[in-house]
């Protein structure tokens, strides 16, 4: 495509339509005619003007930074996965290491809350205890069916799901200290049977919202599920 002829002599808006037509129509031209850069003034954020090579420079710094603040962002995201994935992993061999169930929840609340800074912690399940031993434990629901109520867009949707909860599923899960409870991240628990909820929570309303990433909760459900699901077998 060939550059429009510009005007011999003409001001105003045309003149300038034709320059800009012919600029666009021949973006070679600053690199046949480098001198031009010089004479070319441009406005600048801070006041003033500023050539165009120099407004050229300011610019590539500007993205050169761009980029590397990504980049280590980039490596940072990786180094806090890395960090995570070390901590899921010995959190699972602590789990598939107990040989009673209340071994198992003692064992999950202490990683939770050590090693993954939650600051309340709970399983409710929504079976019945296969044994008079384990019905003794307080994670085996007084009223499965008001759970299933109460968290059942959760247990639906069968993965995490992220925000503040409402008052009545905080007591359901932590009674006395349910106001307590700024934020929560609540996980059911089992494959295909929804047979109770993990719940992760948090005093800082803004830890666990709508928009976060669920990937490590998804799998905490999947490690703890396969962990208590022997437990739940009659005997």
């Amino acid at each position: 495509m060939s550059a429009p002829d510009l005007p011999a002599s003409q001001d105003g808006p045309d003149a300038e339509a034709a320059v800009i037509a012919y600029l666009r129509a021949d973006p070679e031209l600053f690199a046949r005619h480098p001198e031009l850069l010089e004479v070319l003034r441009l406005p600048h954020e801070r006041g003033g003007v500023v050539s165009l090579a120099e407004y050229q420079a300011s610019q590539l710094r500007e993205r050169n930074e761009e980029l590397r603040r990504r980049l280590a962002e980039l490596v940072r995201n990786a180094r806090d996965n890395e960090d995570l994935g070390q901590r899921v992993h010995r959190l699972t061999l602590g789990l598939i290491e107990c040989e009673r169930l209340d071994d198992v929840f003692a064992r999950l609340y202490a990683g939770l809350l050590e090693d993954f800074q939650a600051d309340l912690a709970a399983i409710r399940l929504l079976v019945p205890a296969p044994s008079p031993e384990q019905a003794a434990l307080g994670e085996f629901a007084v009223d499965p069916e008001l759970g299933r109520r109460l968290f059942s867009v959760a247990l639906a949707a069968g993965k995490p799901t992220c925000g503040r909860p409402s008052a009545d599923q905080a007591a359901y899960l932590f009674a006395g200290r349910a106001e307590e409870v700024g934020s929560a991240a609540i996980i059911p628990l089992g494959a295909i049977d929804r047979v109770g909820l993990l719940a992760i929570c948090s005093r800082d309303p803004q830890r666990y919202h709508a928009g976060m990433g669920t990937v490590f909760l998804r799998q905490l459900g999947e490690v703890v599920s396969a962990v208590v699901a022997p437990f739940l077998r009659a005997p």
